[in-house]
């Protein structure tokens, strides 16, 4: 577990727009390279059949299960970088969080904004190097947070902050989701393809020579929520990059109907219709939901303070079976994997994709 130094913001732009940019339209945009989309659900089809090979014993060694997920084809899993937020006294909700999409194959940063005091980030420092057991390297908190208010430019700034201090830590990986404390998985991440946006397009956000994304953001910046629609509006106005959208943001949410400017708190009420949603993701969780353990006990297979379980676990003492890890290559989808691997699939055919997309021609 380390705490990240700072990193310098994101390059000021120098004017407005002449015109307004196009703002996308329909649902939330969802920015992949399709040629990494399709080889994921490929993968996903063919782990789940019948002739995938067993988990590895407890008594594999890490050569053992690597060996085996060369003969299964899966040595180039995809990595994704993590962002997960909260506000002070979130830190419980994000280690919760933390622990249900953990992978050690994956990338983590955690963020308390600066509302919260300095010893809410060192106990969840702390809370995540114990409950990962020392395995923790691929977490880290960070040290000088920003400010992150939902109705204002910080919000959008934080997720710049955060996204450049994760293309910092690692060349690895290649797809970045931004999380909320209220946020929570629902699939293991065996097999999760629940990206935002590529490392390409973040890249291009954050250190490409393109003045678009900085001019974008001198433009959102007077807006309200400006994190609701800077990204999507960038993929939209980018030659480069808008017909690699497919508009869906695989998040379950549901609307207050008395204001339509707020997600509904979901609940026990609404476990089976997110279940059968076949997204990777849900919002938004009141803390402790009993919704949550419902999740954790059927969908994810995780015990109470303890990671979901994937192919890297290689069983242990005490009813934990990632009290031993091996190879994070050796996947093991869990439940809902192939839900997850139809729904894209259906965003993936023609009448879907292309109907969709933001192409301004």
């Amino acid at each position: 577990m380390h705490s990240t130094p700072p990193h310098p913001p994101p390059p000021h732009p120098q004017s407005f727009p002449h015109n307004s940019p196009k703002d996308p339209r329909g649902h939330p945009l969802l920015c992949v390279l399709l040629l990494s989309l399709l080889s994921l659900l490929l993968l996903l089809l063919s782990l789940s059949s019948p002739h995938s090979p067993p988990p590895p014993s407890s008594s594999s060694s890490d050569a053992a299960a690597s060996a085996a997920a060369a003969a299964a084809g899966v040595a180039e899993i995809p990595s994704i970088a993590y962002l997960i937020s909260g506000r002070s006294g979130d830190g419980d909700r994000i280690l919760r969080l933390l622990l249900a999409a953990y992978h050690p194959g994956n990338l983590y940063l955690l963020h308390l904004d600066r509302a919260a005091p300095r010893a809410q980030r060192e106990r969840l420092a702390r809370a995540a190097r114990a409950a990962l057991r020392g395995g923790a390297r691929n977490v880290h908190v960070v040290g000088e947070p920003d400010f992150a208010n939902p109705r204002g430019a910080s919000a959008l700034a934080a997720a710049l902050h955060g996204a450049a201090v994760l293309l910092r830590l690692s060349p690895r990986w290649g797809w970045f989701v931004n999380l909320d404390a209220s946020d929570y998985p629902l699939v293991t991440q065996d097999g999760d393809s629940s990206v935002i946006l590529s490392r390409k397009f973040i890249e291009y956000c954050i250190l490409g020579t393109n003045n678009l994304p900085r001019t974008l953001l001198m433009y959102y910046s007077n807006m309200p929520s400006p994190h609701l629609n800077y990204f999507h509006t960038v993929l939209c106005n980018s030659p480069e990059f808008n017909r690699t959208v497919v508009n869906h943001n695989l998040h379950y949410v549901t609307w207050d109907m008395s204001s339509r400017k707020e997600p509904r708190l979901l609940t026990l009420d609404d476990v089976a219709n997110l279940t059968r949603s076949g997204v990777a993701f849900a919002t938004q969780f009141a803390k402790d939901d009993p919704a949550l353990d419902r999740i954790d006990q059927e969908i994810l297979g995780r015990g109470p303070g303890r990671v979901v379980p994937g192919g890297w676990c290689l069983g242990g003492g005490r009813g934990d079976p990632c009290s031993k890890w091996g190879s994070p290559n050796v996947l093991r989808p869990g439940r809902r994997a192939m839900d997850l691997a139809n729904a894209i699939a259906q965003l993936l055919t023609p009448e879907n994709l292309y109907s969709h997309q933001c192409i301004w021609d």
